[in-house]
């Protein structure tokens, strides 16, 4: 059989990822395989049923109560962040790796003063002095044994970075590399005013409640206002978690399907990369901040009221009064007055 063309075409792979962009850290490579997807966590939590949309909807279970639920995403720029970064240094003795240590994490923080970020805003965490062992052969005279025997140590400090604004993360990552440091572990996003933010999310999903059983009322349903029953829930999901890796490659073979021959093919390292997946928006009733540019903070904000029915039964009919009547002699009947 001739083939004139072969295409052998790798599809995108897609995975859950916990790490993000350019502030996401190398913390990714170790738990690719571990994360967990807010948004579907977020509806095994949640108790609503969902349409093939997502969307929310009104629950009727039965002919007693209805379930009416508010949902409310706020999305918002961090206060803060904070960027870690790992130091490594290997050394004969500790007080000589110590030394080195400290000389290049002085040196980044020398740095950081040049581009506008203080002293007070860095913090050095000791992780670990371990020591570190090689094998050493021991000949003897029928036997050679391979023993361990210590030969340095190994130094592990984190540097805790805090700053503004996103942006800045660029120009720290160039002084951390003039000192060889080049592990950014993870970057952690900081919201001031958590309250405000919920008191804002709890009077919009109010608000869409109050609507939902307005129009309810107007299609006849009798909402009680008595004995109401009200649940809430909040969430919230960092850029961290809304990242997501994939690999897309495209590979062919036209030449060897010409020459009908198998070829032998040798695999190299496909890229992977990485991109922010925010929460789908379809999912709530009403959004805040909806336009997002850059990785946000996403707060996911729930209210369910259960309202009682009321059933209004027909009023029965008043009974009719008993009526008299009496046949005269003469063959007449007559209505006997009460």
């Amino acid at each position: 059989m001739k083939f004139k063309q072969l295409f052998l075409f790798a599809c995108a792979l897609f995975s859950a990822s916990y790490a993000f962009g350019q502030a996401k850290g190398n913390i990714n490579y170790n738990e690719a395989n571990t994360n967990r997807n807010i948004q579907q966590e977020y509806k095994q939590k949640d108790t609503r049923p969902a349409t093939d949309a997502g969307a929310p909807i009104t629950h009727i279970p039965n002919n007693e109560y209805i379930d009416i639920e508010g949902s409310v995403l706020y999305n918002t720029k961090p206060d803060n962040l904070v960027a870690i970064f790992n130091v490594v240094q290997l050394g004969e003795n500790a007080s000589e790796v110590n030394r080195i240590a400290n000389e290049r994490i002085n040196g980044f923080l020398s740095e950081l003063v040049k581009i506008g970020i203080k002293q007070e805003q860095a913090f050095i965490d000791m992780i670990s002095l371990i020591p570190v062992y090689e094998v050493e052969v021991e000949k003897k005279l029928f036997s050679k044994n391979y023993i361990e025997v210590p030969k340095g140590f190994e130094l592990q400090k984190n540097i805790h970075v805090s700053f503004a604004e996103e942006r800045k993360l660029n120009e720290i990552l160039t002084a951390a590399s003039q000192f060889e440091i080049y592990d950014i572990v993870r970057v952690d996003y900081i919201v001031n005013d958590s309250k405000k933010i919920h008191a804002l999310m709890q009077d919009e999903a109010m608000a869409v409640i109050t609507a939902k059983m307005e129009k309810f009322k107007k299609l006849g349903v009798n909402i009680s206002a008595n004995n109401r029953i009200a649940a809430d829930n909040v969430n919230i999901v960092y850029p961290t978690d809304r990242y997501k890796q994939y690999q897309a490659f495209s590979s062919s073979s036209l030449d060897a399907a010409k020459k009908k021959i198998t070829p032998q093919v040798t695999q190299v390292r496909k890229p992977v990369s990485y991109y922010y997946n925010k929460v789908n928006e379809s999912t709530f009733d009403a959004i805040i901040n909806p336009h997002v540019l850059e990785p946000v903070v996403q707060y996911i904000y729930t209210m369910k009221v259960r309202y009682p029915i009321d059933r209004v039964l027909p009023t029965p009919p008043a009974p009719k009064e008993k009526e008299f009547w009496i046949l005269t002699p003469s063959g007449e009947l007559k209505l006997i007055p009460r």
